[in-house]
């Protein structure tokens, strides 16, 4: 299963044209159907996109996983989100009325979950504290509703690999056939790597792209064994994932 199968099987699972569904993603119908066809990938941004859209992780998407696992919702309700906002930006829940143009006491009803915003409110309310209306609501974790902050998340995520692997920025450059400069660049949110890099990384170090991409918050998939892993791949010249497939073939053939 490629890429693109996987996306035309989804969009045929929801009896779609390629012109809704590209509609949908603010994207040219055109750009969808060479997607289908394996002929272009989408940018990491479009990804993310399509993944939200259909409800799946960004990994299946990629055909790293074949279970159609659904994002799972999260635990938080409104009213935490909005307790959890307000606290942040260091606001009183009158000072957060203020704005609103409403009372203290409605504040504290939405944080209670004794009555609920209605769109306008949730609209403002995203827009003002720089949030997609889905986290607000506590159907993801998905945090930033801005491109660069996202970048910013991608970047803290790939540093925080880096130094969980004890790698300089050298070594991780000569691990991804990059330059020093380039991962310096990634670090710094300054730059994204395409859809092909994205792959690399995932591969090369057994993370998730959710995680990567900040769709997830589970930082699991850094296990404690991994770095031993990394380790003895790195001495025989081989990626983690090759060695742990050799590691599951001879297992099983014992």
């Amino acid at each position: 299963m490629s890429l693109g199968k996987r996306l035309k099987c989804l969009r045929n699972d929801e009896d779609k044209t390629q012109k809704q569904i590209a509609e949908i993603l603010g994207i040219g119908h055109h750009a969808l159907s060479y997607y289908e066809r394996d002929e272009r990938e989408p940018d990491i941004k479009t990804l993310v996109k399509i993944a939200d859209y259909y409800n799946v992780t960004t990994d299946y998407l990629l055909c790293r996983v074949d279970i159609r696992d659904e994002m799972k919702e999260i635990s938080f309700c409104f009213g935490d989100r909005l307790r959890e906002l307000r606290i942040k930006s260091n606001l009183t829940q009158s000072q957060l009325g203020e704005k609103l143009n409403l009372s203290k006491a409605n504040i504290s009803k939405y944080e209670a979950g004794t009555i609920e915003p209605n769109i306008d409110i949730i609209i403002f309310l995203s827009n003002y504290f720089d949030v997609t209306i889905d986290y607000l609501l506590g159907k993801s974790d998905f945090y930033h509703k801005t491109e660069e902050k996202s970048n910013v998340i991608f970047s803290k995520r790939f540093k925080q690999l880096r130094n969980y692997c004890s790698l300089t920025q050298k070594e991780m450059a000569e691990i991804l056939n990059l330059s020093p400069s380039t991962i310096g660049m990634y670090e710094q949110g300054r730059r994204v790597p395409d859809l092909y890099m994205l792959k690399e990384i995932i591969d090369n170090f057994n993370i998730t792209a959710d995680f990567l991409l900040g769709r997830s918050s589970d930082n699991s998939v850094m296990y404690d064994g991994y770095t031993n892993v990394f380790l003895e791949a790195k001495k025989h010249n081989v990626t983690p994932e090759e060695l742990m497939k050799a590691i599951t073939f001879i297992n099983g053939i014992k």
